[in-house]
């Protein structure tokens, strides 16, 4: 009688007993994007989407260009979900990408694998930022990454359920809530960790003047 689903990175308000949450990468975009500008200084950042059409990676791709400060360059790798499928594409791209570019911040799912691959082959290759996962090992070039904490996220929805038998009907999840951070990799850290620092409050109110 006390059935529950609960619908991952949705902000949708369902029928009675369906719950949804959903995790704002805008904050932890915009530490990104703070760190990129410190980083490759004079020269562009690109901001890789598989598709255009994805509100979630749309507000990350705003807090990175907002967090860099300046104009930043957008590539879609497709029209549709393909792009999160397209790593031999965004391989291919990134030979022109690497000359023009001097960080990429990659929200193309399984596409980003091409990136961080071509990243292992060539000495010659921007920044990255790795997105979901603490990506770091998969490449020297990537400073930090945007990590999900949606192992924590789903205890803690578990926990509530067992004890009291209800879940939010439906709610969103900022850089406040510790859900999800940006956090920088072990070789970069020492370099980029006062500037990110610094900017972690600014990026928290503006994420909450967006939500």
């Amino acid at each position: 009688p006390n059935k529950r689903v609960l619908v991952f990175e949705s902000q949708e308000k369902f029928c009675e007993g369906v719950s949804s949450f959903q995790i704002c990468m805008y904050g932890a975009s915009y530490l990104a994007g703070v760190t990129a500008a410190e980083a490759c200084g004079d020269n562009e950042a690109l901001v890789v989407l598989a598709n255009a059409s994805d509100s979630p990676i749309a507000l990350a791709r705003d807090g990175f260009c907002n967090g860099f400060g300046r104009e930043c360059k957008v590539e879609y790798i497709a029209d549709d979900w393909t792009g999160y499928t397209s790593a031999a594409l965004a391989y291919r791209k990134m030979a022109e990408w690497a000359t023009n570019y001097g960080f990429i911040f990659p929200m193309a799912g399984g596409s980003n694998s091409g990136i961080y691959r071509y990243s292992r082959e060539f000495d010659r290759c921007p920044l990255l930022a790795g997105i979901d996962t603490d990506q770091s090992a998969l490449s020297n070039y990537i400073t930090g990454c945007v990590i999900k904490h949606i192992d924590k996220l789903i205890y803690k929805y578990l926990s509530e359920w067992l004890v009291s038998k209800e879940l939010p009907v439906s709610k969103v999840y900022d850089l406040e809530s510790g859900y999800i951070d940006w956090e920088l990799a072990p070789a970069y850290e020492s370099q980029f960790k006062n500037i990110v620092e610094s900017h972690r409050q600014e990026a928290i109110n503006k994420e909450k003047g967006i939500l």
